[in-house]
């Protein structure tokens, strides 16, 4: 298994079809604590993508989605979400 706990692919003009593949990626990286891919183009399908992997990803403390092109943001805040 794969550990990695942080991740920055921040300004790295990943789209709709990225958000896709790094969701599915997503399911092998269980400890992940820090995500930050905001500043991409990943539009709202995108966003939903990468949401529905965070599911599994119960050890996530620090989340950045934020797309400014398309003025879309997803916010998470770990205590207050439920599964």
């Amino acid at each position: 298994m794969v550990r990695l706990e942080e991740l920055d692919l921040s300004f790295n003009k990943i789209g709709g079809s990225g958000a896709k593949g790094l969701a599915e990626a997503f399911g092998f990286l269980q400890d992940m604590t820090s995500l930050n891919i905001g500043d991409n183009d990943l539009g709202p399908a995108g966003m939903l993508e990468i949401s529905a992997a965070l599911q599994s990803m119960t050890r996530m403390k620090h989340f950045n989605i934020r797309s400014p092109s398309n003025h879309s943001s997803l916010t998470l805040n770990p205590s207050a979400v439920q599964f």
